[in-house]
């Protein structure tokens, strides 16, 4: 009859610290070898282990070992692979010293204080322009004109990280803007942006949504006094910026 060995005997005892110990050793090897892993050869060995485990139940813990171990080298691959290798978020922001790219959405205010959504197409970085790829959002701070849809421009700011919430409950803006493919954020001024010429983005958005939106936004702003009119534009154009 064959005994358990000591392996199984604390998979049994302790299946929770069992599988954390032996998962975060293998996103500790994912880490250190993360430039040499081969995802289709992993998959392939995870789905061989996963199916000898299950029909050679007795040796189940010498087949799921390995299994958790290339399902930890699997998860920081992908969750630090996942952006191409000219995406912002590859890059060391504090060597981008200029961004081309276009203005992808504006979020007008009535007080001024704009904000913008940028796409980058290129940057200048460690004194070298290359493609790049990526979204940053602008925060207007002392620029006297709004940025229109389309519209590029070269800009010299200073890249910053997005603050976290001060309260561990509190909304997750940083959190909010990844999910958008939104990394950074920088202060927009008449300093440090330059408009360039052409124009970017979809012909139908310039020519036909944006134009609507605009006369939409600007009748309600005339007729409707604040704060109401921040909670209609809310409703109908989907932009919150003005609610307090």
């Amino acid at each position: 009859m064959r005994t358990n060995t000591k392996l199984e005997i604390f998979l049994k005892s302790n299946p929770a610290l069992f599988v954390f110990f032996i998962f975060s050793g293998g996103i500790s090897l994912g880490w250190i070898f993360i430039q040499f892993i081969q995802p289709i050869i992993l998959f392939t060995l995870l789905i061989i282990l996963l199916l000898l485990s299950f029909s050679l139940k007795k040796y189940f813990v010498l087949f799921v070992t390995p299994a958790l171990i290339i399902l930890g080298i699997l998860h920081i691959y992908f969750a630090l692979c996942r952006f191409p290798q000219n995406h912002l978020q590859a890059m060391h922001r504090k060597n981008i010293q200029q961004i081309k790219g276009w203005i992808n959405s504006a979020q007008y205010k009535v007080n001024d204080k704009h904000r913008y959504i940028i796409t980058v197409d290129s940057v200048l970085y460690n004194n070298l322009w290359q493609k790049s790829a990526g979204q940053i959002y602008l925060y207007q701070g002392k620029y006297p004109l709004r940025l229109k849809y389309g519209q590029r421009i070269l800009l010299n700011a200073y890249l910053q990280e997005i603050p976290l919430p001060g309260n561990p409950g509190a909304f997750n803006f940083r959190r909010f803007q990844q999910l958008k493919d939104i990394q950074f954020q920088a202060a927009l001024s008449a300093e440090n942006c330059q408009l360039l010429a052409g124009s970017s983005g979809n012909i139908l958005m310039q020519k036909a949504i944006i134009p609507i939106q605009n006369n939409i936004r600007s009748s309600i702003e005339q007729n409707i006094p604040p704060p109401a009119a921040g909670v209609v534009k809310a409703l109908v154009l989907g932009e919150r910026q003005d609610i307090d």
